[in-house]
């Protein structure tokens, strides 16, 4: 809750002691405002506000907690409107990437991509094409150094 601090008249156009002062803060109707009713509101206040903050957060945690990795690109490369997405794969073998091209443009105020491509776009996509090889590959060469430095057990004899 908040206090909203307003002027109100008397009707008598007095308060308790005789003032004609206009009153400010708390209706004048309601009587004085007491230390144990500020602290009331004011607890309560704080209750409503860490319910708020609890339940914000375990929206967050539910929301972190199902969104699932395989849908976010493992990189992307990107030049100018021009972008190579690269996603992760699971397959039997091991893990997989695809590539995908986009070009970015504004219709409007908004941000749209589309995968045709001009004439000025097509040296920024193979540039893009390239480094998203080139890391596909280095990943592939760190899986097979990762899987010959695990030692393998020899099968009984």
């Amino acid at each position: 809750m908040r206090y909203f601090k307003y002027e109100r008249e008397r009707t008598d156009s007095s308060d308790h002691l005789g003032n004609t002062d206009k009153v400010e803060g708390r209706d004048p109707l309601q009587g004085p405002r007491t230390p144990a009713h500020d602290a009331r509101q004011s607890s309560a206040v704080v209750a409503l506000l860490v319910t708020h903050i609890s339940k914000i957060n375990q929206r967050r945690k539910v929301m972190q907690t199902h969104e699932p990795e395989k849908n976010r690109p493992a990189h992307q490369f990107r030049f100018g409107p021009v972008k190579a997405i690269i996603w992760p794969r699971e397959t039997t073998a091991g893990v997989r990437h695809n590539v995908t091209l986009a070009r970015l443009y504004r219709d409007q105020d908004q941000w749209k991509q589309t995968q045709t491509f001009g004439r000025d776009d097509l040296l920024p996509l193979a540039k893009a094409l390239d480094l998203a090889h080139t890391w596909i590959c280095e990943r592939e060469q760190q899986e097979v150094r990762s899987a010959d430095s695990t030692p393998r057990l020899s099968p009984p004899t």
